[in-house]
């Protein structure tokens, strides 16, 4: 670029990504990262059967990360839903299409999603047994 006397272009990793757009890639993600999880299951499923799936999910249940892996789990399906109630109020109803609402949009569904899964994962843990 120095023979032409242009400026470079700005590398990929300075440019911030709009919070909308950060939304909408993590819709897709959490989408991608449900797919994955399910076809694990089903597989680990397919090959020891039923029992050993079962087992493996009771000994994570049983251990020290159960709150990290039901908050991993209970996360990314929050998530997925409310950007899918999003897209569909959008779809169905044409509402919303204005940058300030998608960007108020992005955040409701970010905390929401947060809300549903802390909501989930404390209600799934087992209540402090003090004798």
């Amino acid at each position: 670029m120095e023979k032409t006397g242009r400026p470079l272009s700005p590398h990929v990793t300075i440019y911030a990504f709009p919070t909308i757009a950060l939304s909408s890639i993590t819709v897709r993600a959490t989408g991608i990262l449900l797919t994955v999880g399910c076809v694990g299951v089903a597989g680990v499923s397919a090959t020891s059967g039923p029992e050993a799936t079962k087992a493996k999910v009771q000994a994570i249940a049983d251990s020290g990360a159960a709150p990290l892996a039901k908050f991993a789990v209970s996360w990314p399906l929050a998530y997925h839903f409310c950007g899918a109630c999003r897209h569909a109020v959008w779809d169905l109803k044409g509402y919303g299409f204005t940058n300030a609402m998608m960007l108020q949009s992005s955040y409701a569904v970010m905390g929401a999603s947060l809300a549903i899964a802390f909501l989930a994962t404390s209600a799934s843990l087992p209540a402090d047994k003090k004798e």
